[in-house]
């Protein structure tokens, strides 16, 4: 089955190699979405320009050499090794309400940064690094700089306007 015409998939993570013999696989997570997951969850799996079947992850767990992921269908090694590869998606629709002051990643890559009333640059990119995010901001300048998801760094994230304010005084002092 292919994604819906229409849909609006996000990438969660990619499946790597498999692990076991009962059809887990050890996946590389795109931000911390899929981990968000109740299961079982409808997802969709899959190459990035290609054709996309749905399937049922029915567990997300964190093992000692990263996250690894069991789908219905998928009971032996060989079946999970079939998956390598590629990249599971789930529907924006589906994907669970955040907290307050929690964004996806998705959410702000192309967003303008501004600092005060000057806007200068946009975000390209995010970065989920061990101890704190990152913004990856292409400068009007044509630099690129990655701008911590620090208090008092980042002041304001405006999705719904489509901008992020920093403090260009406190990320001065960083860099």
């Amino acid at each position: 089955m292919s994604a819906a015409a229409g849909s609006d998939p996000v990438a969660v993570g990619v499946i790597g190699r498999a692990r076991g013999l009962r059809g887990e696989c050890h996946v590389t997570p795109l931000g911390g979405t899929l981990e968000g997951l109740q299961c079982p969850a409808r997802v969709l799996v899959g190459p990035e320009d290609g054709e996309r079947r749905s399937m049922i992850l029915r567990s997300v767990a964190w093992a000692s050499r990263g996250l690894v992921c069991g789908f219905e269908g998928t009971d032996d090694r060989d079946a999970a090794e079939g998956l390598r590869h590629q990249t599971i998606y789930v529907e924006r629709a589906d994907l669970p309400a955040l907290g307050e002051g929690r964004y996806y990643e998705f959410e702000l890559a192309g967003l303008e940064v501004r600092d005060g009333d000057r806007v200068v640059g946009r975000v390209t990119r995010v970065h989920a690094y061990p101890t704190m995010g990152a913004l990856e901001v292409q400068w009007h300048d044509g630099r690129t700089v990655q701008v911590p998801m620090a208090p008092g760094v980042v002041t304001k994230v405006d999705t719904a306007r489509g901008w992020v304010a920093i403090d260009g005084a406190a990320l001065a002092e960083l860099l």
